[in-house]
C-alpha cells in the first residue's frame, strides 16, 4: 500500500469535512484561524476525530504528534479552505506558530521548534503564492502564556528565580493571556490589515 498517497487522501477528506462544518457554523465566514480547529465543530460526537493528531494526521513516526498537529492541521485546513476563498476573491488565514518559529525554544523539545519553524514556512509561501487571488496569510507567535496544561507544568518547574527573569525579560514586565492572541488575530483576520500579508506577529510582551 503507499502510505503517502492514502494519507493524503484522508488529510483532504478530514480537511474537507471540517471545512464544511465551520462554513455550516459560521455562515462560509471568509478568515479560518488554524489553531485547535476541531473547536469549531458545531457536532459534540465529531470532536474526537478532530482532536486526536494520529487521526488528523497519520504519520510514519507514531511519535510525530507535533508535526500532526501543528503543521499537519495547518495544511488540511488551508488546502480545503482555499478554493472556496479563491472563488470568492478574497480570505484570509492566520496560523499560530510560537516565538520557536524563529529561535530555540524554551520547552526543549525538538520535534516542537523544528514544526513551528516549518509552519512559519508554510505561512510565507502561502501568503506568496495565494496574494494574487485576494487572500492573505499570516501567523501569530505567542510568547510563555499560562494558557495550557502543558505550559502551566513549564513554568511551575522553574524556580522562583527563573520565573521573575522570565517575566522580567519583557518590556511590559507580565505575562501574556489568552485574549492578548485573540487580539492579535482578530487584527489579522480584519480589513484594518487589509495590506499585510506573509508576515510573522509576535505577541511576546516585547523580549
Amino acid at each position: 500500500m503507499n502510505t503517502s498517497t492514502s494519507g493524503s487522501q484522508q488529510h483532504r477528506a478530514i480537511g474537507g469535512r471540517l471545512v464544511e462544518a465551520c462554513l455550516e457554523a459560521a455562515a462560509a465566514a471568509p478568515s479560518v484561524h488554524n489553531t485547535q480547529p476541531w473547536r469549531f465543530l458545531p457536532r459534540p460526537e465529531s470532536i474526537e476525530i478532530y482532536a486526536d493528531p494520529e487521526r488528523l494526521l497519520p504519520v510514519i513516526d507514531p511519535r510525530g504528534r507535533d508535526m500532526a498537529i501543528s503543521l499537519g492541521a495547518a495544511f488540511a485546513l488551508s488546502r480545503a479552505c482555499v478554493p472556496a476563498m479563491k472563488r470568492a476573491g478574497r480570505g484570509c488565514i492566520v496560523n499560530i506558530t510560537s516565538g520557536a518559529a524563529t529561535k530555540p525554544s524554551l520547552t526543549g523539545i525538538q520535534s516542537y521548534c523544528a514544526t513551528k519553524h516549518a509552519l512559519l514556512g508554510l505561512t510565507r509561501q502561502l501568503a506568496h503564492e495565494l496574494g494574487p487571488h485576494g487572500i492573505r496569510v499570516n501567523s501569530v507567535a505567542p510568547g510563555l502564556m499560562l494558557t495550557n496544561e502543558a505550559t502551566k507544568r513549564q513554568w511551575a518547574a522553574y524556580d522562583a528565580d527563573r520565573q521573575r527573569a522570565l517575566v522580567e525579560g519583557t518590556a511590559l514586565q507580565r505575562l501574556g493571556g489568552a485574549q492578548d492572541i485573540v487580539n492579535a488575530v482578530l487584527f489579522l483576520a480584519s480589513d484594518l490589515s487589509a495590506y499585510i500579508t506573509g508576515q510573522h506577529l509576535q505577541v511576546d510582551g516585547g523580549r
